[in-house]
């Protein structure tokens, strides 16, 4: 106690007079309180001196772009008192400081450097790594690739996480693979309220319900935002909009083909059946007719709801898509067909497409083979009277359609031929194997009967999704 009252007195005594004033009422304020019990309080200028002498030190190393203040000079209600021997430690350490505020400023920028990584991620835009001097232009890029461009950006494309607006529309991404799923609008920052879909003089809209649900940063990834047709003159008690699907940009079609094809894969015990059917064909020409002649509940049942769906396909796909009879016919004519792409010098843009009618065609269909009869596939003779059509010159989007509808329609008689090079195959290995050994053997081979099942529904798929485009076409028109 009594070296500190002495140590005091000594340091007040070098002080200038205007100084000792100052660390007197400082100090002493109270005199009838005892200084040693009174917490006493730092010289807050000393340490403002301290701190700018740190600042200008560190800005002449070049170290002035990020300046934390040191530990020991931020205030806390846990700084500890001051001391003497503290004060002359610190004056010791100040050339060492620096040293020991590098370190921690590496780690801040540690820091700093994952937080934005983080943030960088989440808004989809990549980081890239701008250490390497030796290419400053990665760096500039880099700065100048802007976060969010309107004018480009499309309905249901772009980043996943983009930024929905108070009063946008937006529906879940899988929910995309229904025709008129529920849409929600934005409701400030965190909430959105679903709108459900309603039919009137044939035009799906939507109405506002008060329903809602929480619209954090994670969900946000969830949903797409959507065009939308707003019809205030339809309701005056809440708000009626119309969802523009033909406007969207995003590509469902993978996922809503996914979706029919796996509700096919129910008629898989079907379609065994329908291919031991067709392999006891490829084994016995006669099959087919023996079975139709005795009315074989166990094969004809199978082979119809096979063919049922296939023929459902079929008519729906002509629907959509009025050709003139006269190409129909000879697409369901002839089972095989040839592709011509490479039109030469022909001016295709003179040509028009025999399917639409609309100038400019993108290639031939040659149809060719021998017709035959759908029930039994015994091959017939053509009605010569018919003006059978074997040359189609068709536009980019007809040809497409054309096969699907030569696929769907020649469905049983391309499986059949399937089957009969199987069997060809397995004659081919031992010429002594049974009918029924093969027919065994084929039916165990799961591989080859997932594939042809595969690609069977898959082609009902692709008629489902042309008809659902279409409906949303159609939708759009109806003023």
């Amino acid at each position: 106690s009594q070296a500190i009252t002495q140590y005091q007195n000594l340091h007040l005594q070098q002080q200038p007079p205007q100084m000792m004033q100052q660390m007197s009422s400082m100090y002493y304020q109270q005199p009838d309180e005892d200084p040693l019990v009174v917490p006493i309080r730092r010289e807050t200028s000393h340490r403002k001196a301290k701190g700018r002498s740190i600042a200008n030190l560190m800005q002449k190393s070049g170290n002035d772009d990020e300046l934390e203040e040191p530990a020991e000079f931020v205030d806390s209600d846990s700084d500890p008192a001051w001391t003497p021997q503290a004060d002359k430690d610190e004056d010791e350490d100040i050339p060492g400081r620096k040293k020991s505020r590098k370190t921690k400023h590496t780690l801040i920028s540690s820091r700093n450097k994952r937080g934005k990584s983080n943030i960088l991620t989440g808004a989809g835009i990549s980081e890239f790594d701008s250490s390497d001097d030796s290419q400053p232009g990665r760096v500039q890029n880099q700065q100048q690739m802007p976060v969010y461009q309107p004018q480009q950006m499309l309905y249901g494309q772009g980043n996943r996480q983009s930024h929905h607006g108070a009063g946008d529309f937006v529906v879940s991404r899988a929910e995309l693979i229904h025709d008129w799923p529920c849409i929600w609008r934005v409701d400030g920052k965190n909430l959105l309220q679903k709108y459900e879909p309603f039919t009137q003089n044939g035009k799906t809209l939507y109405k506002n319900i008060q329903t809602y649900a929480a619209f954090t940063s994670e969900s946000k990834r969830q949903y797409a935002k959507i065009p939308i047709r707003v019809y205030n003159h339809l309701s005056n008690t809440g708000m009626f909009v119309e969802f523009l699907r033909t406007e969207m940009t995003i590509d469902d079609t993978e996922m809503f083909i996914e979706k029919v094809m796996q509700e096919s894969s129910a008629y898989q015990d079907n379609f065994e059946v329908y291919i031991q059917t067709l392999i006891s064909q490829a084994l016995d020409s006669n099959f087919l007719t023996e079975i139709t002649q005795e009315q074989d509940e166990y094969f004809l049942s199978n082979v119809k709801t096979i063919d049922d769906i296939t023929n459902d396909r079929k008519r729906r796909l002509l629907n959509i898509t009025p050709w003139p009879k006269t190409m129909t016919l000879s697409v369901e004519t002839w089972p095989c067909y040839n592709i011509v792409s490479d039109l030469g010098q022909v001016g295709t843009n003179h040509l028009f497409c025999v399917a639409c009618h609309q100038p400019g065609i993108s290639m031939r269909l040659i149809l060719y083979g021998n017709p035959y009869n759908p029930s039994t596939i015994e091959t017939i003779e053509p009605d010569i009277r018919m003006g059978f059509e074997k040359d189609l010159p068709l536009c980019r989007v007809c040809s497409s359609r054309v096969e699907l509808y030569h696929k769907i329609t020649h469905q049983k008689y391309l499986m059949y031929i399937e089957c009969a090079k199987k069997v060809t195959e397995k004659n081919a290995e031992d010429p002594n194997k049974g009918t029924t050994t093969i027919l065994n053997e084929l039916l165990a081979d799961d591989v080859w009967l997932a594939q042809l099942f595969k690609n069977v529904r898959f082609a009902w798929a692709e008629v489902d999704h042309i008809e659902r485009q279409n409906r949303f076409v159609m939708s759009a028109r109806q003023q």
